[in-house]
């Protein structure tokens, strides 16, 4: 079973390339596991 992270790091961006990529890779879409988060650090 294979399993998939696709990361953005602003709302604004999309994780189309990303979810492309990993299903050619035969990774089921179930399996994708979508994160969206700042690069900004909180101090």
């Amino acid at each position: 079973m294979l399993f998939g992270y696709a990361r953005i790091s602003t709302p604004s961006q999309k994780f189309d390339l990303q979810i492309d990529a990993l299903l050619k890779a035969g990774v089921k879409e179930k399996n994708i596991y979508k994160d969206v988060s700042s690069g900004a650090k909180a101090n």
